[in-house]
This record gives structure tokens, C-alpha cells and sequence, in this order.
């Protein structure tokens, strides 16, 4: 399974610490590729990171995004969450560990306009997991 990460920049750190628990099979019990963005592409100009997210988002199966508070006002979230519901993706938001983030008011606009996607809170392993799988 292809899954798509959709995240504020300025929390790679522990997106990335997200991406190691995901990578060991003694922590989570799934078989997945992750294909979301894992460099920064501002260099490229506002089309070309457009086109390359896309790319990537239409070669996932489950979009999942990862909600601090720094997520609700970021320019790319939203889009990407757009994009991947036009595409008839499966989402998932999770709030990432330890972030003070109320739910709804503190998540991307997107999870408060479309009540069908969920978003959770941060939870063991076996949660996260479960609640990615019923998506599939």
C-alpha cells in the first residue's frame, strides 16, 4: 500500500520520527511504500511543486496528514488534501504527539468543510494502525 504523508514543513523532524515507527514491522504491522515529499522543493517554483506532489499523491493509496498547529495555516495542506480527495483517496488526519491542537477549530480547513474525513488523536501504535487499515 501506497501511503502519502501531508504535513507542514517546519514539522519534518517528528514527521520523520512518524516515518521510522512506520518503517518497523515491530511497531506497526503494515506493508506500505511511503511516497510523500521528503525534500524541499521551494526552489522549484509554485507549478513544479504542484506537479511533482500530484504525481506522488495519485501513486498513494491513503493520504494520511499529520496536524500540529502550525498544519491549519499551511498553504500546501489543504491543497494536497484537495487533490487527494478529487483523486478518491482514503484520508486520515492524526494529530501528532504531544501538539496542543483542538479538534476541529485546530485542523486544516479541509477537515472542517468535508465532516466525512476524520481526524484522531495521536494514539499506540495498534490505534494508528487500525485505523488506517479500515480505510483500505
Amino acid at each position: 500500500m501506497n501511503l502519502f504523508i501531508s504535513f507542514d514543513w517546519d514539522d519534518r523532524n517528528q514527521v520523520n520520527g512518524f516515518r521510522g515507527m512506520l518503517a518497523n514491522p515491530d511497531i506497526y504491522n503494515l506493508t506500505h511504500r511511503d511516497t510523500s515529499v521528503k525534500y524541499d522543493y521551494s526552489d522549484l517554483g509554485n507549478q513544479a511543486i504542484k506537479e511533482a506532489i500530484l504525481k506522488k499523491i495519485k501513486q498513494s493509496r491513503v493520504i494520511i496528514c499529520l496536524i500540529s498547529q502550525k498544519t491549519k495555516n499551511s498553504k500546501w495542506v489543504n491543497w494536497e488534501l484537495e487533490q487527494a480527495m478529487s483523486s478518491g483517496k482514503s484520508i486520515l488526519g492524526f494529530v501528532l504527539k504531544d501538539q496542543p491542537v483542538s479538534l476541529p477549530q485546530g485542523c486544516p480547513e479541509f477537515f472542517t468543510r468535508y465532516k466525512q474525513y476524520k481526524v484522531f488523536e495521536w494514539g499506540s501504535p495498534d490505534e494508528l494502525s487500525r485505523y488506517i487499515q479500515r480505510t483500505l
